[in-house]
């Protein structure tokens, strides 16, 4: 049987769950008994499961965005992503809370995955929740890289940027994350709440100048007086208050493509995955996949796969449509790929791409004939950057779902 692009994709997800990174990492650690753990980010439901699973009594907090089952002794916080909310507020409240309150004698794991930079937010003194919405609505539509964007709000935040493992008093401390920044960066993940930061002040006014973004006047206020020395800078990796929080890096953007090519080797089917995690731009990703596509000529070759994880970068203008970068891509493929014999799975390995009710969405050699027949005009679609109405009304979109992990974009192309 051919494997289908979507079942290795869901497969591959699934290899590289939370639940399971943390359980494997934890039996490793020799940590046993009760444990405090202060969860957050989109895979935190998962990895508070894991983690209750080998420690058998654990008592804390699970920050992340939809709601769920969590272990007797944690508490479910639902903040909001991609732009933090109220609730997003309250939650930052309660983690930061619970780990000043956790005591001395007792261990201490934070669990830490991607999202949780909107999901947890805590604005620092003189900055509003208002202020922290439109800045990031700004800096996810300014084409921004995602380290560049965890910076600013690192200098934001009262719980970004190590502030919260600062907060903590714990002999023992913990800190597993799942990486989806495509550097590894792991003072980037979620904006770093647990890790000493090396950005400075200076540094995010010369990032928000370049993008040339308007943001709010509080906002490059705190950032021109940082700039000049007025205002303590975030904990940095030096900083005694973090010292002794052991990180662990339980998987990185480059895992799924890796995984991915592995998976498929099981089926006997071969599988190309670049060895490192992409950013770059969403042109510069169609034209590595258009030039695999079309390398393949007219071989009668077994079916060859091509595996791509990492995130790219993409500006949306004021009135844009709905959608999402990896929906996006797959009207991109469809439209240079017209007529050439490929099937692609175009997917956000947290299940969701962007804020839309979609994982992501196919296409293939006879996505742009069909679009045509129904009148539905790629062009324009792409032009308005419209992917999500686009991609549901040709039925090539792939429902959200709960992947349990967060770990990058991945585009799987099976050449064929």
């Amino acid at each position: 049987m051919t494997l289908d692009p979507e079942g290795l994709f869901r497969e591959t997800v699934a290899r590289l769950s939370g639940e399971r990174l943390v359980e494997e990492a934890l039996s490793r650690s020799g940590l046993v008994g009760p444990t405090r753990v202060i969860a957050l980010g989109k895979a935190a439901l998962g990895m508070t499961r894991g983690a209750a699973r080998v420690l058998g009594e654990v008592s804390g907090v699970a920050a992340t965005f939809i709601s769920g089952a969590v272990p007797e002794g944690v508490r479910l916080l639902q903040g909001s992503h991609p732009i933090p909310d109220v609730a997003s507020e309250r939650a930052g409240r309660e983690l930061l809370a619970e780990a000043a309150g956790a005591p001395a004698e007792e261990p201490l794991a934070f669990l830490i995955s991607g999202g949780g930079s909107a999901i947890a937010a805590s604005p620092a003194r003189g900055i509003t929740l208002a202020d922290k919405v439109e800045t990031t609505r700004a800096l996810l539509h300014g084409g921004v890289p995602i380290e560049e964007i965890n910076a600013v709000r690192k200098h934001l935040s009262a719980l970004k940027g190590g502030h919260l493992g600062a907060r903590a008093r714990s002999a023992r401390r913990y800190s597993f994350v799942l990486c989806d920044v495509p550097s590894g960066d792991l003072a980037s993940v979620a904006s770093g709440p647990t890790s000493g930061d090396p950005t400075t002040f200076a540094q995010c006014l010369g990032i928000v100048r370049d993008a040339a973004l308007p943001l709010p006047e509080r906002v490059q206020a705190r950032l021109q007086a940082g700039a000049r020395g007025e205002i303590d800078e975030t904990p940095k990796p030096d900083d005694p208050r973090l010292e002794g929080i052991a990180h662990v890096l339980l998987a990185a953007p480059a895992d799924l493509s890796r995984v991915a090519s592995e998976l498929a080797g099981e089926r006997g089917e071969r599988c190309a995955a670049h060895p490192l995690a992409l950013r770059g731009s969403l042109d510069e990703w169609v034209e590595r996949c258009v030039r695999f596509v079309r390398s393949g000529g007219r071989s009668n070759e077994a079916t060859s796969w091509l595996a791509l994880s990492g995130e790219p970068s993409l500006r949306i203008p004021a009135g844009a449509g709905r959608g999402g970068r990896m929906q996006h891509l797959a009207l991109l493929l469809a439209r240079e790929l017209s007529g050439a014999p490929f099937v692609a799975m175009c997917a956000g390995s947290d299940g969701r791409d962007g804020d839309t009710p979609h994982a992501g969405a196919q296409a293939d050699g006879e996505t742009a004939r069909r679009a045509r027949g129904m009148n539905v005009d790629l062009d324009r679609a792409i032009a308005r950057f419209d992917s999500a109405t686009t991609c549901a009304a040709l039925g090539v979109a792939v429902p959200a779902f709960d992947s349990g992990t967060n770990l990058c974009d991945l585009v799987l192309i099976r050449r064929g």
